[in-house]
């Protein structure tokens, strides 16, 4: 077995699909549209992308154990927040893969 097969093997479903999700952003149909760049002030995504990946978001952060209500109250609705507490749980169960293995 190779080392990214064991990788790959040890990541649960909820960090398979955001990975899924991100890796997704870069797929045609996904790309920032001529309007979505002409408008961008930054390198913030676009709603319409974020929109890609806060279902994932979600299911990682509900992962770890935080709950519909933990997540209501410290986002609030907030979807960068969600994506950057995700994103965190992200690289701290993909360092716990990697010390595992």
């Amino acid at each position: 077995m190779t080392t990214v097969n064991a990788l790959e093997n040890h990541k649960s479903p909820e960090v398979l699909n955001f990975e899924k999700a991100i890796k997704s952003l870069s797929n045609p149909e996904n790309l920032p549209s001529e309007e979505e760049l002409r408008n961008q002030k930054s390198l913030k995504l676009s709603d319409r992308r974020k929109d890609i990946l806060i279902p994932s978001a979600l299911e990682l952060i509900k992962s770890s154990g935080a709950s519909e209500r933990q997540i209501r109250n410290q986002a609030k609705g907030d979807r960068e927040l969600i994506l950057k507490w995700a994103v965190k749980i992200y690289n701290e169960k993909r360092a716990k893969n990697n010390q595992t293995l």
